[in-house]
């Protein structure tokens, strides 16, 4: 159980994690190198993708969490 427990915390921290680092780094990094995003095109495309990168992240996070949460064998 505790193991499930932490796939799920991993699985959100690595999710919401990587979506607030893509979208404030966009911005971070427009404001830095000036920037203007006439149409809007690069944004949406930051949009549309940040969810898959964020379940990837999800699902190493969870991978993590639980290799971390597990009892080590002592020889």
């Amino acid at each position: 159980m505790r193991a499930v427990l932490m796939g799920i915390l991993g699985f959100l921290l690595g999710s919401v994690g990587s979506l607030i680092v893509l979208l404030l780094g966009y911005g971070i990094f427009s404001a830095a190198t000036d920037y203007h995003d006439f149409e809007g095109a690069t944004a949406m495309g930051l949009a549309y993708i940040s969810p898959v990168i964020a379940l990837v992240c999800g699902v190493a996070g969870a991978a993590l969490f639980v290799q971390i949460s597990r009892p080590r064998k002592r020889a």
